[in-house]
């Protein structure tokens, strides 16, 4: 059937499925068909017959997820002040959740990235669009990631979480990094230690930590135990499970560190209020 088919539709398909997904409408939506997937992965990710017990989970998710889809959420001008914030964050959300999100983004993590809207006048980039940015990411992939992990743990798995705070240098993939963060795939070629990604010595250990905590957890089903020793050669710190106090892993430009309970208001928050 694939192979007879048309490469026009195959390309309609991929760039617009009927199936709604992290903003709506993305690209990456699975495709519920009852055989292969009986619900929606959210759902599925907190049912106990889910995932086999005794397995492992090793996941994460970037600071700045929301750069890339930003497009496909609600409209929201680069210099948007708190009441253009509040009620994209309405519309995005709903009258529930809605004017809950922004008094969650009050603080924001630096660096934050630029706005590039062409939908919007406004050349200015205030702190109410990057809070939305960094909601939409949040609420959509990091605090998803975090529940599934936190059932997986609640059964007896063992699982690891990180956060990537890392705004490459550069990347093959994006033009000008101010406008994009740690942006969503942004740590995938340092896991997997692609050089032509890399640009300096600080890039190239962080890729080696990377790279040594997934190979070992690939090996074992622990970050920090695996063939060659190469958490203790490289002087890493030990990566806990996610436990109760909900420990990551911060990967940084400049650093690794454990932070214990992250995101946990905002991410109880969009769990109390599912939209």
């Amino acid at each position: 059937c694939l192979v007879g088919a048309s490469a026009v539709d195959l390309i309609s398909v991929n760039g617009a499925p009927p199936y709604d997904d992290s903003f709506f409408t993305d690209a990456s939506a699975p495709t519920l068909d009852g055989v292969e997937l009986s619900e929606p992965l959210s759902e599925l990710s907190r049912s106990k017959d889910a995932l086999s017990k005794g397995v492992a989970l090793l996941a994460g998710a970037n600071l700045d997820e929301g750069t890339e889809f930003m497009a496909d959420a609600p409209p929201l001008a680069c210099d948007a002040t708190d009441s253009e914030f509040l009620a994209w964050s309405t519309q995005f959300y709903g009258p529930k959740l809605g004017p809950l999100v922004p008094m969650l983004y009050t603080n924001l993590e630096m660096p934050a990235p630029l706005c590039l809207d062409q939908r919007h006048p406004g050349t200015n980039t205030s702190v109410q669009w990057q809070g939305a940015m960094r909601s939409a990411g949040d609420s959509t992939m990091l605090c998803p990631t975090r529940e599934m992990l936190a059932a997986s743990s609640a059964w007896g798995n063992d699982v690891f979480w990180y956060f990537f705070i890392a705004t490459p240098i550069r990347s093959v993939n994006m033009e000008d990094m101010a406008y994009w963060g740690a942006f969503h795939g942004a740590e995938v070629p340092f896991v997997f230690g692609d050089q032509f990604e890399l640009s300096s010595d600080g890039e190239r250990a962080l890729s080696r930590a990377m790279g040594c905590f997934w190979t070992n957890f690939a090996s074992t089903g622990n970050p920090n135990q695996g063939p060659g020793d190469c958490a203790k050669h490289l002087g890493l710190p030990h990566w806990p499970t996610l436990g109760e106090k909900g420990a990551a892993v911060i990967f940084s430009n400049t650093s690794l560190t454990v932070r214990q309970n992250l995101k946990q208001a905002i991410c109880d928050t969009f769990a109390e209020h599912p939209h």
